[in-house]
Protein backbone atom coordinates (compact mmCIF):
# COMPACT_ATOMS: atom_id res chain seq x y z
CA UNK A 1 0.00 0.00 0.00
CA UNK A 2 2.80 2.47 0.81
CA UNK A 3 4.57 1.71 -2.44
CA UNK A 4 1.42 2.36 -4.39
CA UNK A 5 0.79 5.75 -2.73
CA UNK A 6 4.41 6.77 -3.31
CA UNK A 7 4.20 5.86 -7.03
CA UNK A 8 0.99 7.86 -7.52
CA UNK A 9 2.41 10.91 -5.78
CA UNK A 10 5.53 10.81 -7.89
CA UNK A 11 3.45 10.52 -11.10
CA UNK A 12 1.26 13.50 -10.13
CA UNK A 13 4.32 15.59 -9.33
CA UNK A 14 5.88 14.76 -12.72
CA UNK A 15 2.63 15.62 -14.53
CA UNK A 16 2.35 18.96 -12.71
CA UNK A 17 5.97 19.77 -13.48
CA UNK A 18 5.46 18.95 -17.15
CA UNK A 19 2.31 21.08 -17.31
CA UNK A 20 4.12 24.03 -15.72
CA UNK A 21 7.11 23.80 -18.05
CA UNK A 22 4.95 23.44 -21.17
CA UNK A 23 2.78 26.36 -20.20
CA UNK A 24 5.82 28.60 -19.91
CA UNK A 25 7.22 27.86 -23.37
CA UNK A 26 6.93 30.57 -26.06
CA UNK A 27 3.86 29.96 -28.25
CA UNK A 28 5.95 29.99 -31.44
CA UNK A 29 7.85 26.94 -30.28
CA UNK A 30 4.74 24.85 -29.77
CA UNK A 31 4.70 22.27 -32.59
CA UNK A 32 0.95 21.79 -32.08
CA UNK A 33 0.01 25.46 -32.58
CA UNK A 34 -0.40 25.06 -36.42
CA UNK A 35 -3.07 22.51 -37.37
CA UNK A 36 -2.21 20.05 -40.14
CA UNK A 37 -4.69 20.06 -43.03
CA UNK A 38 -5.39 16.60 -44.32
CA UNK A 39 -6.09 16.37 -48.08
CA UNK A 40 -9.50 15.13 -49.11
CA UNK A 41 -8.84 11.71 -50.68
CA UNK A 42 -11.97 12.09 -52.86
CA UNK A 43 -12.43 15.77 -53.76
CA UNK A 44 -15.86 16.76 -55.06
CA UNK A 45 -15.67 17.46 -58.82
CA UNK A 46 -16.79 20.84 -60.19
CA UNK A 47 -20.41 20.25 -61.30
CA UNK A 48 -20.10 23.03 -63.90
CA UNK A 49 -16.55 23.02 -65.28
CA UNK A 50 -15.53 26.00 -67.37
CA UNK A 51 -15.01 24.76 -70.96
CA UNK A 52 -12.28 27.36 -71.36
CA UNK A 53 -8.94 25.95 -70.14
CA UNK A 54 -7.57 29.49 -69.92
CA UNK A 55 -10.62 31.21 -68.48
CA UNK A 56 -11.74 34.69 -69.40
CA UNK A 57 -12.11 37.08 -66.47
CA UNK A 58 -15.54 36.80 -64.87
CA UNK A 59 -17.21 40.11 -64.10
CA UNK A 60 -20.61 41.23 -63.00
CA UNK A 61 -21.79 43.94 -65.39
CA UNK A 62 -25.55 44.19 -65.15
CA UNK A 63 -26.52 43.95 -68.81
CA UNK A 64 -30.17 44.40 -67.88
CA UNK A 65 -29.38 48.09 -67.38
CA UNK A 66 -28.63 48.25 -71.10
CA UNK A 67 -32.25 47.93 -72.06
CA UNK A 68 -31.99 49.25 -75.64
CA UNK A 69 -31.02 46.26 -77.71
CA UNK A 70 -30.74 45.28 -81.33
CA UNK A 71 -31.26 41.54 -81.45
CA UNK A 72 -29.81 39.34 -84.18
CA UNK A 73 -30.44 36.00 -82.44
CA UNK A 74 -33.07 35.65 -79.75
CA UNK A 75 -35.26 32.91 -78.32
CA UNK A 76 -38.04 35.41 -77.72
CA UNK A 77 -38.03 37.55 -80.88
CA UNK A 78 -37.90 37.04 -84.62
CA UNK A 79 -34.36 36.97 -85.99
CA UNK A 80 -33.35 40.39 -87.25
CA UNK A 81 -30.51 39.39 -89.57
CA UNK A 82 -29.64 35.81 -90.34
CA UNK A 83 -26.18 34.29 -90.05
CA UNK A 84 -24.23 34.43 -93.29
CA UNK A 85 -21.48 32.17 -94.62
CA UNK A 86 -17.88 33.33 -94.46
CA UNK A 87 -16.51 30.12 -95.92
CA UNK A 88 -15.02 28.87 -92.66
CA UNK A 89 -16.66 25.46 -92.73
CA UNK A 90 -18.87 25.93 -89.64
CA UNK A 91 -22.14 23.98 -89.67
CA UNK A 92 -24.78 26.57 -88.74
CA UNK A 93 -28.34 25.35 -88.11
CA UNK A 94 -31.32 27.42 -86.88
CA UNK A 95 -33.49 25.92 -84.14
CA UNK A 96 -37.26 26.27 -83.73
CA UNK A 97 -36.87 28.46 -80.61
CA UNK A 98 -34.85 31.05 -82.52
CA UNK A 99 -31.45 29.89 -81.30
CA UNK A 100 -28.68 28.53 -83.53
CA UNK A 101 -26.48 25.47 -83.19
CA UNK A 102 -22.92 26.03 -84.37
CA UNK A 103 -20.79 22.94 -84.94
CA UNK A 104 -17.06 23.45 -85.34
CA UNK A 105 -15.24 22.80 -88.57
CA UNK A 106 -12.09 20.71 -88.41
CA UNK A 107 -10.00 23.61 -89.62
CA UNK A 108 -11.18 27.15 -90.17
CA UNK A 109 -8.84 29.85 -91.47
CA UNK A 110 -5.58 30.01 -89.56
CA UNK A 111 -5.36 26.23 -89.19
CA UNK A 112 -7.43 25.97 -86.01
CA UNK A 113 -10.80 24.29 -85.61
CA UNK A 114 -13.72 26.38 -84.39
CA UNK A 115 -16.98 28.14 -85.23
CA UNK A 116 -17.84 31.41 -86.96
CA UNK A 117 -21.17 33.25 -86.84
CA UNK A 118 -21.17 36.33 -89.14
CA UNK A 119 -23.97 38.88 -89.28
CA UNK A 120 -24.05 41.13 -92.33
CA UNK A 121 -26.32 43.61 -94.07
CA UNK A 122 -26.32 46.20 -91.26
CA UNK A 123 -26.64 49.91 -91.93
CA UNK A 124 -23.14 51.38 -91.93
CA UNK A 125 -22.61 53.05 -88.54
CA UNK A 126 -25.30 51.07 -86.70
CA UNK A 127 -22.80 49.33 -84.42
CA UNK A 128 -21.29 52.66 -83.32
CA UNK A 129 -24.67 53.72 -81.84
CA UNK A 130 -24.46 51.01 -79.17
CA UNK A 131 -22.20 50.51 -76.13
CA UNK A 132 -21.66 46.73 -76.24
CA UNK A 133 -21.71 43.69 -78.49
CA UNK A 134 -22.90 40.69 -76.50
CA UNK A 135 -23.83 37.08 -77.03
CA UNK A 136 -24.98 34.17 -74.87
CA UNK A 137 -24.32 30.51 -75.55
CA UNK A 138 -24.51 27.04 -74.08
CA UNK A 139 -20.92 25.73 -74.13
CA UNK A 140 -21.57 22.42 -72.36
CA UNK A 141 -20.72 20.51 -75.57
CA UNK A 142 -17.82 22.72 -76.66
CA UNK A 143 -14.17 22.97 -75.62
CA UNK A 144 -12.56 26.35 -76.26
CA UNK A 145 -9.03 26.35 -77.63
CA UNK A 146 -7.52 29.38 -75.93
CA UNK A 147 -3.91 28.91 -77.00
CA UNK A 148 -1.51 31.74 -76.30
CA UNK A 149 0.28 31.10 -79.59
CA UNK A 150 0.35 34.54 -81.29
CA UNK A 151 0.41 32.85 -84.70
CA UNK A 152 -3.04 31.40 -84.11
CA UNK A 153 -5.23 34.46 -84.52
CA UNK A 154 -8.60 32.67 -84.30
CA UNK A 155 -8.10 30.90 -80.98
CA UNK A 156 -10.21 31.89 -77.97
CA UNK A 157 -13.46 33.85 -78.13
CA UNK A 158 -13.35 36.77 -80.56
CA UNK A 159 -15.42 39.44 -82.28
CA UNK A 160 -14.48 40.88 -85.68
CA UNK A 161 -15.85 44.30 -86.75
CA UNK A 162 -15.36 43.74 -89.66
CA UNK A 163 -11.58 43.73 -90.11
CA UNK A 164 -10.65 44.62 -86.50
CA UNK A 165 -10.60 41.43 -84.41
CA UNK A 166 -10.58 41.47 -80.60
CA UNK A 167 -10.64 38.73 -77.99
CA UNK A 168 -13.31 38.93 -75.33
CA UNK A 169 -11.84 39.91 -71.96
CA UNK A 170 -15.02 39.65 -69.90
CA UNK A 171 -17.96 37.31 -69.42
CA UNK A 172 -20.86 36.51 -67.12
CA UNK A 173 -21.79 33.00 -66.00
CA UNK A 174 -25.56 32.70 -65.89
CA UNK A 175 -27.73 30.70 -63.49
CA UNK A 176 -28.85 28.36 -66.27
CA UNK A 177 -25.27 27.36 -67.08
CA UNK A 178 -24.94 29.52 -70.19
CA UNK A 179 -22.19 32.10 -70.57
CA UNK A 180 -22.61 35.67 -71.79
CA UNK A 181 -19.62 37.31 -73.41
CA UNK A 182 -19.56 41.02 -74.17
CA UNK A 183 -17.18 43.72 -75.32
CA UNK A 184 -17.43 47.49 -75.63
CA UNK A 185 -17.84 48.76 -79.19
CA UNK A 186 -15.24 51.43 -78.35
CA UNK A 187 -12.63 48.65 -78.38
CA UNK A 188 -12.83 48.62 -82.19
CA UNK A 189 -11.80 52.23 -82.75
CA UNK A 190 -13.30 53.81 -85.87
CA UNK A 191 -14.38 50.50 -87.44
CA UNK A 192 -18.00 50.52 -86.09
CA UNK A 193 -18.67 53.83 -87.85
CA UNK A 194 -18.52 52.18 -91.26
CA UNK A 195 -19.03 48.48 -90.48
CA UNK A 196 -21.92 46.69 -92.17
CA UNK A 197 -21.15 43.36 -90.49
CA UNK A 198 -19.54 41.66 -87.52
CA UNK A 199 -18.73 38.06 -86.65
CA UNK A 200 -18.31 35.85 -83.59
CA UNK A 201 -15.18 33.68 -84.02
CA UNK A 202 -14.42 30.95 -81.46
CA UNK A 203 -11.57 28.47 -81.68
CA UNK A 204 -12.26 24.98 -80.36
CA UNK A 205 -14.18 21.77 -80.95
CA UNK A 206 -17.74 20.57 -80.44
CA UNK A 207 -20.99 22.50 -80.79
CA UNK A 208 -22.42 25.67 -79.24
CA UNK A 209 -26.08 26.59 -78.83
CA UNK A 210 -26.17 30.32 -79.53
CA UNK A 211 -29.23 31.64 -77.69
CA UNK A 212 -28.83 35.39 -78.19
CA UNK A 213 -26.70 37.93 -80.03
CA UNK A 214 -27.33 41.65 -79.60
CA UNK A 215 -26.02 45.19 -79.49
CA UNK A 216 -26.80 46.97 -76.19
CA UNK A 217 -27.09 50.61 -75.11
CA UNK A 218 -28.24 52.36 -71.92
CA UNK A 219 -30.05 55.11 -73.79
CA UNK A 220 -32.16 54.84 -76.91
CA UNK A 221 -29.68 55.19 -79.80
CA UNK A 222 -32.42 56.28 -82.19
CA UNK A 223 -32.51 60.08 -81.86
CA UNK A 224 -34.40 62.76 -83.75
CA UNK A 225 -32.77 63.40 -87.11
CA UNK A 226 -30.21 66.18 -86.76
CA UNK A 227 -28.34 66.06 -90.07
CA UNK A 228 -27.76 64.11 -93.27
CA UNK A 229 -24.59 62.97 -95.02
CA UNK A 230 -23.95 62.45 -98.71
CA UNK A 231 -21.50 59.97 -100.21
CA UNK A 232 -19.30 60.41 -102.03
CA UNK A 233 -18.71 63.86 -100.58
CA UNK A 234 -15.85 64.51 -102.98
CA UNK A 235 -14.67 62.60 -106.04
CA UNK A 236 -13.32 63.08 -109.55
CA UNK A 237 -15.09 61.85 -112.67
CA UNK A 238 -14.27 62.14 -116.33
CA UNK A 239 -16.51 64.18 -118.59
CA UNK A 240 -19.63 62.31 -119.74
CA UNK A 241 -19.24 59.77 -116.91
CA UNK A 242 -21.60 59.30 -113.96
CA UNK A 243 -21.49 59.17 -110.17
CA UNK A 244 -24.22 57.74 -107.91
CA UNK A 245 -24.93 59.31 -104.50
CA UNK A 246 -26.18 57.81 -101.25
CA UNK A 247 -27.73 59.90 -98.47
CA UNK A 248 -28.10 58.80 -94.83
CA UNK A 249 -29.65 60.51 -91.84
CA UNK A 250 -27.97 60.90 -88.44
CA UNK A 251 -29.37 57.51 -87.37
CA UNK A 252 -27.55 55.91 -90.33
CA UNK A 253 -30.77 55.15 -92.19
CA UNK A 254 -30.55 55.28 -95.98
CA UNK A 255 -32.90 58.10 -97.06
CA UNK A 256 -31.66 58.44 -100.65
CA UNK A 257 -35.03 57.57 -102.15
CA UNK A 258 -36.69 60.44 -100.23
CA UNK A 259 -34.00 63.02 -101.03
CA UNK A 260 -34.04 65.60 -103.82
CA UNK A 261 -30.84 66.50 -105.66
CA UNK A 262 -29.76 69.60 -107.55
CA UNK A 263 -26.53 70.81 -109.16
CA UNK A 264 -25.01 74.27 -109.09
CA UNK A 265 -21.93 76.23 -110.10
CA UNK A 266 -20.76 77.89 -113.31
CA UNK A 267 -18.76 74.74 -114.14
CA UNK A 268 -21.96 72.67 -114.10
CA UNK A 269 -22.78 73.63 -117.68
CA UNK A 270 -23.67 70.48 -119.58
CA UNK A 271 -23.89 68.29 -116.45
CA UNK A 272 -27.24 66.83 -115.42
CA UNK A 273 -28.65 65.00 -112.42
CA UNK A 274 -31.56 62.54 -112.43
CA UNK A 275 -32.63 61.22 -109.03
CA UNK A 276 -29.29 60.45 -107.33
CA UNK A 277 -27.15 60.01 -110.48
CA UNK A 278 -24.97 62.83 -111.81
CA UNK A 279 -23.90 62.70 -115.45
CA UNK A 280 -20.95 64.98 -116.05
CA UNK A 281 -20.93 67.23 -119.11
CA UNK A 282 -17.95 68.13 -121.25
CA UNK A 283 -17.13 71.24 -119.23
CA UNK A 284 -14.17 70.64 -116.94
CA UNK A 285 -14.35 72.11 -113.44
CA UNK A 286 -16.15 71.66 -110.11
CA UNK A 287 -19.83 70.72 -109.88
CA UNK A 288 -21.65 71.16 -106.56
CA UNK A 289 -24.41 68.65 -105.81
CA UNK A 290 -26.94 69.65 -103.15
CA UNK A 291 -29.06 67.00 -101.40
CA UNK A 292 -32.22 68.05 -99.52
CA UNK A 293 -34.15 65.76 -97.16
CA UNK A 294 -37.35 66.65 -95.28
CA UNK A 295 -38.85 64.61 -92.42
CA UNK A 296 -40.85 65.21 -89.22
CA UNK A 297 -37.70 66.55 -87.53
CA UNK A 298 -37.06 69.23 -90.16
CA UNK A 299 -35.36 69.89 -93.49
CA UNK A 300 -31.69 69.02 -93.85
CA UNK A 301 -29.13 69.55 -96.59
CA UNK A 302 -25.71 68.22 -97.53
CA UNK A 303 -23.42 69.04 -100.43
CA UNK A 304 -20.88 67.14 -102.50
CA UNK A 305 -18.07 68.63 -104.57
CA UNK A 306 -17.41 66.76 -107.81
CA UNK A 307 -14.40 67.52 -109.98
CA UNK A 308 -15.11 66.95 -113.65
CA UNK A 309 -11.99 66.45 -115.72
CA UNK A 310 -11.51 66.90 -119.42
CA UNK A 311 -11.05 63.79 -121.53
CA UNK A 312 -8.79 61.43 -119.56
CA UNK A 313 -6.25 59.04 -121.03
CA UNK A 314 -7.01 55.51 -119.89
CA UNK A 315 -3.79 53.88 -118.68
CA UNK A 316 -5.41 50.43 -118.90
CA UNK A 317 -4.75 48.90 -122.30
CA UNK A 318 -4.80 45.23 -121.28
CA UNK A 319 -6.83 43.31 -118.70
CA UNK A 320 -5.76 39.79 -117.77
CA UNK A 321 -6.48 37.07 -115.22
CA UNK A 322 -4.41 36.58 -112.09
CA UNK A 323 -6.79 34.42 -110.09
CA UNK A 324 -10.34 33.10 -110.06
CA UNK A 325 -11.98 31.22 -107.19
CA UNK A 326 -15.48 29.78 -107.02
CA UNK A 327 -16.32 27.97 -103.83
CA UNK A 328 -20.01 27.41 -103.04
CA UNK A 329 -20.04 25.96 -99.55
CA UNK A 330 -16.28 26.57 -99.71
CA UNK A 331 -15.82 23.47 -101.85
CA UNK A 332 -13.60 24.94 -104.53
CA UNK A 333 -14.62 24.64 -108.16
CA UNK A 334 -11.57 26.61 -109.22
CA UNK A 335 -8.68 27.88 -107.19
CA UNK A 336 -5.56 29.83 -108.10
CA UNK A 337 -6.16 29.39 -111.82
CA UNK A 338 -3.37 31.11 -113.75
CA UNK A 339 -4.35 30.11 -117.28
CA UNK A 340 -7.48 31.61 -118.76
CA UNK A 341 -8.31 28.39 -120.62
CA UNK A 342 -8.74 26.52 -117.32
CA UNK A 343 -11.40 29.01 -116.19
CA UNK A 344 -13.21 29.42 -119.51
CA UNK A 345 -16.37 27.69 -118.28
CA UNK A 346 -16.87 30.43 -115.70
CA UNK A 347 -14.87 33.39 -116.97
CA UNK A 348 -14.06 35.04 -120.27
CA UNK A 349 -12.05 38.21 -120.89
CA UNK A 350 -12.41 39.81 -124.29
CA UNK A 351 -11.59 43.38 -125.29
CA UNK A 352 -10.88 44.14 -121.60
CA UNK A 353 -14.42 43.06 -120.62
CA UNK A 354 -14.65 40.29 -118.00
CA UNK A 355 -17.76 38.07 -118.03
CA UNK A 356 -18.04 36.03 -114.81
CA UNK A 357 -20.63 33.22 -114.44
CA UNK A 358 -21.79 32.70 -110.86
CA UNK A 359 -23.35 29.34 -109.89
CA UNK A 360 -26.14 28.92 -107.37
CA UNK A 361 -25.39 28.34 -103.71
CA UNK A 362 -22.51 30.74 -103.10
CA UNK A 363 -24.14 32.79 -100.36
CA UNK A 364 -21.00 34.03 -98.62
CA UNK A 365 -18.39 36.73 -98.97
CA UNK A 366 -15.07 35.69 -100.55
CA UNK A 367 -16.62 32.69 -102.29
CA UNK A 368 -16.43 34.20 -105.78
CA UNK A 369 -13.06 35.89 -106.00
CA UNK A 370 -11.73 37.32 -109.24
CA UNK A 371 -8.37 39.06 -109.50
CA UNK A 372 -7.75 40.94 -112.73
CA UNK A 373 -4.37 42.31 -113.81
CA UNK A 374 -3.86 45.57 -115.70
CA UNK A 375 -0.87 47.30 -117.23
CA UNK A 376 -1.73 50.64 -115.56
CA UNK A 377 0.81 52.12 -113.17
CA UNK A 378 1.23 55.28 -111.11
CA UNK A 379 3.97 57.13 -109.26
CA UNK A 380 3.98 58.35 -105.68
CA UNK A 381 1.95 61.57 -105.07
CA UNK A 382 0.25 61.39 -108.48
CA UNK A 383 -3.50 61.96 -108.44
CA UNK A 384 -5.59 59.28 -110.10
CA UNK A 385 -9.15 58.44 -111.15
CA UNK A 386 -10.64 54.93 -111.39
CA UNK A 387 -13.99 53.74 -112.71
CA UNK A 388 -15.70 50.60 -114.00
CA UNK A 389 -19.19 49.38 -114.88
CA UNK A 390 -21.06 46.37 -113.46
CA UNK A 391 -23.85 44.88 -115.59
CA UNK A 392 -26.01 41.79 -115.89
CA UNK A 393 -27.57 41.69 -112.41
CA UNK A 394 -28.24 43.50 -109.16
CA UNK A 395 -26.12 42.37 -106.24
CA UNK A 396 -23.23 43.20 -103.95
CA UNK A 397 -19.53 43.45 -104.72
CA UNK A 398 -16.29 43.75 -102.77
CA UNK A 399 -13.21 45.30 -104.35
CA UNK A 400 -9.63 46.00 -103.32
CA UNK A 401 -7.21 47.76 -105.64
CA UNK A 402 -3.99 45.73 -105.67
CA UNK A 403 -5.49 43.22 -103.20
CA UNK A 404 -4.80 45.65 -100.35
CA UNK A 405 -5.94 49.02 -99.09
CA UNK A 406 -2.91 51.09 -100.08
CA UNK A 407 -4.79 53.27 -102.57
CA UNK A 408 -8.24 53.47 -100.99
CA UNK A 409 -10.21 51.44 -98.41
CA UNK A 410 -11.89 48.56 -100.15
CA UNK A 411 -15.49 48.63 -101.33
CA UNK A 412 -16.81 46.14 -98.77
CA UNK A 413 -19.93 44.21 -99.84
CA UNK A 414 -21.43 47.30 -101.51
CA UNK A 415 -24.76 47.08 -103.35
CA UNK A 416 -24.82 47.73 -107.09
CA UNK A 417 -27.51 47.86 -109.74
CA UNK A 418 -27.41 46.59 -113.32
CA UNK A 419 -25.42 49.02 -115.44
CA UNK A 420 -24.03 51.07 -112.54
CA UNK A 421 -20.69 52.88 -112.96
CA UNK A 422 -18.55 52.84 -109.80
CA UNK A 423 -15.91 55.55 -109.37
CA UNK A 424 -13.22 56.59 -106.92
CA UNK A 425 -10.15 58.81 -106.91
CA UNK A 426 -7.18 59.68 -104.75
CA UNK A 427 -3.44 60.30 -104.48
CA UNK A 428 -1.00 57.41 -104.61
CA UNK A 429 1.15 56.98 -101.46
CA UNK A 430 3.82 55.02 -103.35
CA UNK A 431 4.99 53.87 -106.76
CA UNK A 432 2.79 51.08 -108.12
CA UNK A 433 3.98 49.39 -111.28
CA UNK A 434 0.75 47.54 -112.12
CA UNK A 435 -2.73 48.08 -110.73
CA UNK A 436 -4.67 44.87 -110.07
CA UNK A 437 -8.38 44.57 -109.25
CA UNK A 438 -9.42 42.04 -106.57
CA UNK A 439 -13.20 41.52 -106.87
CA UNK A 440 -15.58 39.32 -104.90
CA UNK A 441 -19.20 38.57 -105.84
CA UNK A 442 -19.82 35.79 -103.31
CA UNK A 443 -23.09 37.20 -102.00
CA UNK A 444 -24.64 37.59 -105.48
CA UNK A 445 -27.40 35.36 -106.84
CA UNK A 446 -26.84 32.86 -109.63
CA UNK A 447 -26.23 34.62 -112.92
CA UNK A 448 -23.62 36.48 -114.92
CA UNK A 449 -21.92 39.71 -113.95
CA UNK A 450 -20.04 41.74 -116.55
CA UNK A 451 -17.15 44.06 -115.60
CA UNK A 452 -16.51 46.61 -118.33
CA UNK A 453 -15.32 50.17 -119.01
CA UNK A 454 -12.34 49.72 -116.68
CA UNK A 455 -10.50 53.03 -116.52
CA UNK A 456 -7.46 54.08 -114.52
CA UNK A 457 -6.12 57.55 -115.34
CA UNK A 458 -3.94 60.32 -113.94
CA UNK A 459 -5.62 63.63 -113.20
CA UNK A 460 -2.55 65.86 -112.69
Amino acid sequence: MKKTKLFMATALLFAASTLFITGCQPEAENPDSTPIEKPDPTPTPDPDPDPNPNPTEEITLDLSAYSYRKNFVSTSETLGITISDWGDGTDRKPNEDGSWTLTASNSMWGGISGVVAPFTGLNAGLISQYDYIAFTGDFSNFTINDTEDPEVGNAGVNIKVPDVQKRFATKNKNADGTITYYIATSEFGEAPKSAVEFAIIIGGSGSIKLTEVYLAAKENPVKPVSAITIAPETTTIASENTVTFTVKDSNFNDVTANTTFAIDGEDATGSTIAANVLTAGKTAGTVTVKATYTCDDGTFTATASIEVTAALTNLVTTVGLERVYLGPGWNALLQDVTELAAAAEYLTIENNVATYKLPAGLGGQWQAQLKLSTDAGIKKDEKWYFSFKLSGMNGNFTLKLNDNEILVPMFNNVAFTDGQVITCSGTSPEDIENISLMFDFGTCPEGTVVISDIMFAKTN
